[in-house]
């Protein structure tokens, strides 16, 4: 029994001890933007701060329509995270959604069903690879792979 017990306490502390090790590498500022559709246009950046456990996470989303008409609209959204079992699960406390732009009307209304999609979505991220410059990411709802570049190290 003691034996069942020292192997998982130790098991359970080596997993731990490696979540805390990557939590050096999460501090800071990634860029997750993925690549450019001829359609649209994402810009995602998340400043993770790993003393207090909290991120904020800007985003922009331009839509092209025919003729070349854009339309843009921009979030900010800050709450808390945690890391664990290599399991990313963010916790959205405050959000601001704006319209850019929108001469075509296409985003009327959007910022509601925005909001209520970002502050509802709580399926956490798997991390596949993370190093000091790189991250990549699973969401095994839909195998959607997310991967994003280290920008700026906050780390003091």
């Amino acid at each position: 029994m003691f034996k069942i017990f020292a192997i998982l306490f130790f098991s359970n502390t080596y997993a731990i001890a490696m979540d805390v090790s990557k939590l050096i590498y999460i501090n800071g500022e990634w860029d997750c933007s993925p690549q450019a559709e001829a359609d649209l246009k994402l810009t995602n950046r998340i400043t993770f701060n790993t003393d207090e456990m909290t991120f904020i996470h800007k985003g922009t989303a331009t839509f092209i329509q025919g003729d070349n008409v854009e339309s843009t609209i921009s979030s900010v959204a800050i709450g808390t995270f945690k890391y664990e079992s290599s399991l990313l699960s963010e916790k959205v406390t405050d959000i601001s959604i704006e319209i850019i732009k929108d001469d075509s009307g296409f985003l009327k209304g959007a910022e509601d069903s925005l909001k209520k999609a970002m502050l509802t979505d709580k399926k956490p991220l798997f991390t596949i690879l993370l190093d000091e410059n790189n991250w990549v990411q699973l969401n095994k709802e839909n195998n959607e792979k997310t991967t994003c570049k280290k920008i700026n190290d906050t780390s003091s």
